[in-house]
């Protein structure tokens, strides 16, 4: 991968807190940095997702980089390294965002994104299924089963075609859960949303 390595750091020039973001190119030999003025919010928390080629960085931040964006929480955007585009990318509905979205995690292409959040209506963690291409974003999840407890930690493959989270929910997939509410590890097709433990 062109990309060595990222960094994320608060800075402080003339009084006003900065969070950076950056990475390395090895075949350019240049330093790609986003850095935006925080005006007195929360210190970004560094949650970054790079693709394998460097092209595409996901990362989370207090600072209205967007036109669209019209809160005071922690959102998701990504920046397109090749065109020098930043672009917000939403949770499902900004209406159930009740705390800043989270661990970004971006297939090789870019085009699927899954995040986290707290959602307002059941106070649980839920991961968005965000295809960005076709701008549509969905909560994961069964049809018609509301899980009963949180889901964390997704992880997409390369290929954007499985996704991998932590939950502790019991009824994710079908059957008796052995140690109830603890989380477990699950596996889903990302296609059909077929659940796996």
């Amino acid at each position: 991968a062109q990309l060595l390595g990222s960094v994320g750091a608060e800075h402080a020039a003339a009084g006003v807190e900065h969070r950076a973001y950056g990475g390395v190119d090895r075949l350019r030999g240049e330093f790609d940095l986003v850095r935006v003025a925080l005006h007195a919010r929360p210190i970004d928390r560094s949650a970054i997702c790079i693709t394998p080629n460097g092209r595409y960085i996901a990362f989370s931040s207090y600072a209205r980089l967007h036109p669209d964006d019209a809160n005071n929480a922690s959102d998701i955007y990504v920046l397109d390294r090749e065109t020098g585009i930043v672009s917000l990318e939403p949770a499902p509905s900004q209406g159930e965002l009740a705390a800043d979205v989270t661990a970004p995690s971006l297939s090789a292409d870019g085009r699927l994104l899954v995040f986290g959040f707290l959602e307002r209506s059941s106070a649980r963690h839920v991961v968005a299924l965000r295809d960005r291409l076709g701008g549509v974003a969905r909560v994961l999840g069964r049809d018609g089963i509301t899980l009963d407890g949180d889901i964390r930690n997704a992880r997409l493959s390369g290929n954007g075609e499985v996704l991998v989270f932590s939950s502790s929910a019991t009824n994710v997939v079908d059957g008796p859960d052995a140690n109830g509410h603890a989380e477990d590890v699950y596996v889903a097709q990302v296609a059909s949303m077929r659940f796996e433990r």
